[in-house]
């Protein structure tokens, strides 16, 4: 997915922090190695696009940002 379809994402204030808290949530799964910066831009990227297509459970969308991360 490329950077211009994430400029075109617009999702209410709710969805918004459901999404912050997946990604907070997945991000203290990551181990301390040097592919942290790279293995949040994956997980952003999976969430906004679970998002985008219709996912609001907060569950889902960390499962989804770290489905094949180990």
């Amino acid at each position: 997915m490329d950077g211009s379809r994430f400029s075109e994402a617009a999702f209410s204030p709710e969805l918004t922090h459901v999404m912050g808290l997946a990604y907070e949530r997945a991000c203290l799964t990551l181990p301390g190695n040097g592919y942290v910066a790279i293995l949040k831009e994956i997980i952003a990227r999976r969430i906004i696009e679970a998002a985008q297509r219709g996912e609001v459970d907060p569950q889902r969308l960390y499962e989804e940002a770290l489905n094949g991360i180990p």
